[in-house]
C-alpha cells in the first residue's frame, strides 16, 4: 500500500516531452520580444515619438476634454454676454443721436488703444513661461516671473487712467476738435486702471483652468451696463453723456474685481515666503529671453494699433464720427462670431498649445493644429452662411434704417472675422518658437498699407478692407511659417528621449549578443 502510493505520487520531474515543448515556447517569445524592442528602436531612429503613440491616447483626449468644457463654458458666457451687448448697442443706438453714438465708441476705444500703446504684454509672457517654469519646477523663477507680471500690469493701469484724466483735454482738443469728449476721457479714465489688469487676472485664470472665474464676472459686468443704461436713458430726457460713459466705467470695475481676488488666492502658493531679491535673482538666468519677448510682443502692440481696437480709434483721427458709428455698427454685428468663436478658441487653445510645447509633445501639438483648422474652417464657413443673409435685418433691428450703408463693411468685416477664427492656434505657438519678429513684419507692411489708403482719404469700408488683407498677409508670412517648423519639429524625437533611444539600443544589442 505505501509503495503504490509512492509510485502514485508526482515526483516533481518535469517529462522530457513536456520540457522540448515549453523550451520551444520560451525561445518563441523571447524572438518577439527581441523583435518587438528592435522595432521600436527603429521607429526611434525614424523620428517617431513613443509619446505620440496610442499608449498616452488617454492624456490627448484629456487635452481635447478641457478645451471643449473651458471653450464651452466661454460659448455660453459670451453667447450671453453678446446678446447683451446687442441689446445694450439697440438701446443707445435708438436714443443717441449718430454723432453722440460715435463719442462713446471714440472714449471706450480710446482706453483699448491706450492699453495696448501702453501694455508690454504681460499675458503673452506669462503664456510663455509660466508653463515651462512650472514644467521644468523652478519655484525661483515662478516667482519672479508672477510679481514682475503683476507690477507691470499695475504701471499700466496707473499711467493709462492717469493719463486719460491729465491729457483728456489736450487730446480732445488736439485730435478730435469736439470739447464734448473732455470730461468723458476723465470719467471713463477711472475705470481704465481695472481695464489694464485683464491680462494678468484673465491669463493666471486660463492657466490655471479656472475659465469660470474669467466668464461669470464679464458676465455680471454686462448686465450691469445694460440694465443701467436701459434704466437711465428710459427715465432720464434729455441725456448727458457723461453718465453713459460713467456707467461703462463701473462695469470695468465689476468685470474685474473678483478675477483679480481668485487670481491672487491661486498664486499665493506659488508665492509663499517670496522676496524682491529672491524674486529678482530667480530670473537672473532668464533675462535675456523674458526680454526679448517683451520688446517683440510690445512692438507687436504698437504695430497693431491699427487693428482692432485700434482701428476704431484711428478712424476716429482719420474719419468722421459718423464713419465711425458705421464702422462700429459693423462690428457690434460681427461681435457674436468674433466672442463667440475667435475670442473663446483662442482663450481656450492657448493654454493647451503653451503647456504641449513647453513638455516638447510636437507631434501631439500638430494633430491639436490640424484639427483646429478643419473645425475651424467648418464653424466659419457655416458661421458666414447664416450672417450674411440675416445682415440686413440686424442693420435694421440693431440701428435704424439710415443705417443701411454700413452692409458691405459688415461683409468685408465677417471674412475677415472668420479667417482669424480659421487660423486662431498659430499666434501661441510662434510666440513659444519666437518668432514674433517675423509677425511684426507683417504688421508693419499692414500699417504702412494702411497709411497709404488714408492718403487717399479714410472711410468705414477702406478700413474694413485694409484689415482684410493684413489678416491675408498673416496667413501667408506667418501662419505658414509657423506650421511648417513645427511639422518638422515632430518629425524629431524629443530630446529627452535621446538617452532613452540609445540605453533602449544598448540593451537591444546586449540581448542580441547574449543570444
Amino acid at each position: 500500500m505505501g509503495r503504490a502510493s509512492r509510485e502514485n505520487r508526482p515526483s516533481g520531474r518535469i517529462p522530457l516531452s513536456r520540457q522540448r515543448t515549453l523550451t520551444r515556447i520560451f525561445h518563441k517569445f523571447d524572438g518577439i520580444a527581441q523583435a518587438g524592442l528592435l522595432l521600436r528602436v527603429a521607429g526611434l531612429k525614424a523620428g517617431h515619438d513613443p509619446a505620440d503613440r496610442p499608449v498616452p491616447a488617454e492624456r490627448e483626449r484629456t487635452v481635447w476634454r478641457r478645451f471643449g468644457k473651458n471653450f464651452s463654458l466661454g460659448f455660453g458666457g459670451s453667447a450671453l454676454s453678446s446678446l447683451i451687448g446687442v441689446g445694450r448697442t439697440a438701446v443707445m443706438t435708438k436714443v443717441l443721436t449718430v454723432a453722440d453714438f460715435g463719442r462713446v465708441l471714440i472714449v471706450l476705444n480710446l482706453a483699448q488703444f491706450a492699453r495696448v500703446a501702453i501694455s508690454v504684454r504681460v499675458n503673452d509672457m506669462l503664456y510663455r513661461f509660466m508653463p515651462e517654469f512650472k514644467e521644468q519646477n523652478d519655484r525661483a523663477a515662478l516667482q519672479g516671473l508672477l510679481i514682475l507680471a503683476l507690477l507691470l500690469s499695475l504701471a499700466t493701469g496707473l499711467i493709462v487712467a492717469g493719463g486719460m484724466v491729465a491729457l483728456g483735454p489736450w487730446i480732445a482738443q488736439t485730435f478730435y476738435r469736439d470739447a464734448n469728449l473732455v470730461g468723458l476721457f476723465g470719467i471713463y479714465g477711472v475705470g481704465a486702471l481695472f481695464l489694464s489688469l485683464q491680462e494678468f487676472c484673465g491669463t493666471i485664470l486660463r492657466l490655471e483652468d479656472e475659465f469660470p472665474w474669467v466668464i461669470a464676472p464679464q458676465l455680471l459686468g454686462n448686465l450691469v451696463r445694460l440694465v443701467l443704461l436701459a434704466t437711465y436713458l428710459t427715465l432720464v430726457h434729455p441725456y448727458r453723456l457723461e453718465w453713459v460713459v460713467a456707467i461703462f466705467a463701473l462695469g470695468l470695475v465689476v468685470d474685474e474685481v473678483p478675477a483679480m481676488w481668485r487670481a491672487l488666492v491661486l498664486i499665493g502658493p506659488y508665492l509663499k515666503g517670496w522676496t524682491l531679491r529672491s524674486a529678482r535673482d530667480g530670473l537672473q538666468r532668464h533675462w535675456g529671453d523674458i526680454g526679448s519677448t517683451l520688446s517683440q510682443t510690445t512692438l507687436s502692440g504698437y504695430l497693431q494699433l491699427t487693428s482692432n481696437p485700434g482701428d476704431q480709434f484711428v478712424l476716429g483721427l482719420l474719419s468722421t464720427p459718423e464713419e465711425v458709428a458705421v464702422y462700429g455698427l459693423a462690428q457690434q454685428l460681427v461681435r457674436p462670431v468674433r466672442t463667440l468663436l475667435r475670442r473663446n478658441v483662442q482663450l481656450a487653445v492657448s493654454p493647451e498649445t503653451v503647456s504641449l510645447w513647453a513638455q516638447q509633445r510636437y507631434r501631439q501639438l500638430e494633430r491639436m493644429v490640424w484639427r483646429l483648422l478643419v473645425i475651424g474652417g467648418l464653424i466659419g464657413g457655416l458661421a458666414l452662411i447664416v450672417l450674411m443673409p440675416l445682415a440686413r435685418w440686424g442693420v435694421v433691428w440693431v440701428g435704424k434704417p439710415k443705417y443701411l450703408h454700413s452692409l458691405p463693411v459688415f461683409y468685408v468685416v465677417s471674412a475677415e472675422t472668420v479667417l482669424s477664427v480659421v487660423l486662431i492656434a498659430f499666434y501661441s505657438i510662434g510666440l513659444c518658437m519666437g518668432l514674433i519678429k517675423r509677425r511684426n513684419l507683417v504688421l508693419l507692411a499692414s500699417a504702412v498699407a494702411l497709411g497709404l489708403v488714408a492718403l487717399t482719404g479714410m472711410t468705414a469700408f477702406k478700413m474694413a478692407s485694409v484689415q482684410l488683407g493684413g489678416t491675408l498677409l498673416m496667413a501667408l508670412f506667418f501662419d505658414l511659417p509657423v506650421m511648417q517648423r513645427l511639422h518638422g519639429l515632430a518629425q524629431k524625437p524629443r530630446p529627452q528621449q535621446r538617452a532613452e533611444e540609445s540605453a533602449t539600443e544598448g540593451s537591444a544589442l546586449a540581448r542580441g549578443e547574449g543570444g
